[in-house]
């Protein structure tokens, strides 16, 4: 039991009637108006620190999803473009297939810069109605070439991304820094012709 002299005597914030008190910290006195309208401050400040909490989060919240979106529509991608191994990338950058393919395309004066340096940034150099343009070649069905890119505008050139499929036989030609194959370049690939 409290004490008498523990009470304390305090002032309604609603009301404005003085009521006594077991604790310092209370805000209303006993009665039901007083105590309903408490609860209702205290739920509409807790929903409006919600609502300021999701907004200022928002964008936190959708890039975590993001990497988990990135790798379920690369697995769908990867299905429909089937394996790729090491075998496949060796003969993908064989010199007979890609200068097929750049043919097949509109280039000339295609070069292997592979054959002359083992380890180069390119793999292929080309040109096209007076433009230079230099090649990625690869198998996967994502690529990050941001250090090509720059290179080649470093050296007035365009960069491209041949992505060649498993089969040796489809392609499909992008550019820019970070190309990454889409359903609709799939559904669009082009075949190699003898």
């Amino acid at each position: 039991m409290v004490r008498e002299e523990d009470r304390c005597k305090l002032k309604c914030k609603y009301c404005g009637e003085i009521f006594e008190s077991r604790s310092p910290n209370r805000k209303t006195c006993y009665e039901k108006e007083c105590r309903l309208r408490l609860l209702r401050d205290r739920n509409i400040k807790i929903d409006v620190s919600r609502k300021k909490y999701a907004e200022s989060h928002k964008g936190k919240q959708a890039s975590a999803r993001l990497p988990y979106y990135r790798r379920y529509r690369r697995k769908s991608l990867q299905k429909l473009w089937g394996d790729t191994g090491r075998l496949v990338w060796h003969e993908s950058e064989s010199i007979d297939l890609i200068e097929l393919i750049l043919k097949n395309e509109g280039f000339s004066n295609v070069i292997n810069l592979n054959s002359y340096f083992k380890h180069f940034v390119f793999d292929y150099y080309a040109e096209k109605n007076g433009e230079r343009y230099v090649f990625q070649i690869t198998t996967r069905t994502h690529t990050n070439k941001t250090k090509q890119h720059y290179l080649s505008e470093l050296f007035g050139m365009r960069h491209l991304t041949i992505f060649i499929k498993h089969d040796l036989k489809h392609y499909v030609v992008k550019e820019g820094a970070n190309p990454e194959l889409a359903i609709n370049d799939i559904k669009n690939i082009k075949e190699v012709t003898i």
